[in-house]
């Protein structure tokens, strides 16, 4: 697939231009926002508050306004606030990144990731259990820093009795991070974990969104090449509102026309975004190891699938669910979180959603001790 053809709003003075646009109307727009949701009746859902009613709202402008200029994410590889818990880990070696992963034009790269709630100490890695995850963010934004994750790797650590390492991928929106980049930098840190001596019994692999696509990925590549790699697969996989049909999601109706746009913050133009700069003109959007959908693998990790019952991609990941259980010997779990809107882990402190995402970590943590997580 082409990258995205520059357009008036992603260079200047476009850029600009669109910018106090979008401003100047979000601010006349919003007293009316403001007053338009305060009757139950009139909200997105009839269910929701009148502080996710407001904030799904403003959500969607933000990402709507990001995606028109094509706002860049700047990759920081030092320790901010996070300090000692911000650790660089180094590409393994080369034999880690075969096959799909072995691209001329996008090589192994040194990363950041983020520990949570503190570093593991080496009594911690010989006992404790670890979950491993990848932020969302339609592969054009987002990180796997504090300001953007603190929330969700905190909940996720407490849900499930674990350290949890936020990793800070490749974006696609940045030079150099077309696929597979995301991916060799999934499996950089899956091996990082495996070199501190932790046992993949005792990891989880876990991802949000297109973080939850990248999970997924990674599970099919241990899978298929295990034998030549010698990973051995995860125990467990959380997969939080995952993104799974790139290929669908080329065509703004992807969005548009789904009857639960409504009830959630997704825009059209940033699936768009995501897809095209994301996806190499060398790589169909219907690979498996980018639109997962329809393409069921085996999987000896056990799986739990978290989606909101109002959100856009519910669709897609009742049918994901559903194709990975029917595949012999594969446990697959799903909850739908009913009045949910997208991705609980990045947006629910932001959407009003955090008693939900504080409910679905505490499943997941069940879900994981149930199936011998550690053991």
């Amino acid at each position: 697939m082409a990258q995205t053809s520059a357009s008036s709003s992603t260079r200047q003075p476009g850029k600009t231009l669109y910018t106090l646009f979008t401003i100047f109307s979000f601010l006349l727009k919003l007293p009316s926002w403001l007053v338009y949701y305060i009757p139950r009746r009139l909200r997105p859902h009839p269910q929701w508050t009148y502080k996710q009613a407001v904030r799904n709202k403003i959500l969607r402008v933000i990402l709507q306004y990001q995606s028109a200029i094509h706002a860049k994410t700047p990759r920081i590889l030092k320790p901010g606030n996070e300090k000692d818990r911000f650790v660089l880990i180094e590409p393994g070696h080369s034999r880690l990144y075969q096959g799909i992963l072995n691209d001329p034009d996008v090589r192994p790269s040194t990363i950041g990731a983020v520990w949570h709630p503190s570093p593991p100490s080496t009594s911690d890695i010989e006992k404790n259990t670890f979950v491993i995850h990848f932020h969302g963010g339609a592969f054009v934004t987002g990180t796997g820093r504090d300001p953007e994750c603190a929330f969700g790797g905190k909940l996720i650590a407490s849900g499930t009795s674990s350290y949890v390492l936020m990793v800070d991928y490749r974006l696609s929106s940045n030079p150099g991070g077309q696929f597979p980049a995301a991916l060799q930098d999934a499996i950089t840190a899956y091996h990082y974990l495996l070199e501190q001596g932790i046992s993949s019994s005792r990891i989880a692999v876990s991802g949000d969104s297109a973080g939850g696509n990248l999970a997924i990925a990674l599970l099919r590549y241990i899978s298929e090449t295990r034998d030549e790699q010698n990973l051995p697969a995860p125990g467990f996989a959380l997969l939080w509102s995952p993104w799974l049909d790139l290929h669908a999601a080329q065509d703004p109706i992807y969005v548009t026309s789904n009857k639960r746009t409504s009830t959630d913050y997704i825009p059209d133009n940033f699936t768009t975004w995501g897809v095209e700069t994301y996806v190499p003109p060398s790589v169909k959007a219907d690979n498996p190891y980018i639109s997962p959908l329809r393409h069921p693998f085996a999987c000896k990790t056990r799986v739990w699938i978290q989606t909101g019952g109002v959100e856009v991609l519910l669709d897609e990941d009742l049918t994901f669910a559903k194709q990975m259980q029917e595949v012999k010997e594969n446990v697959v779990e799903l909850h739908v979180e009913p009045y949910a809107s997208h991705d609980l882990v990045m947006a629910g402190q932001f959407t009003g959603f955090e008693m939900e995402m504080k409910r679905c970590a505490e499943l997941a943590g069940g879900f994981m001790k149930r199936n011998g997580f550690g053991e």
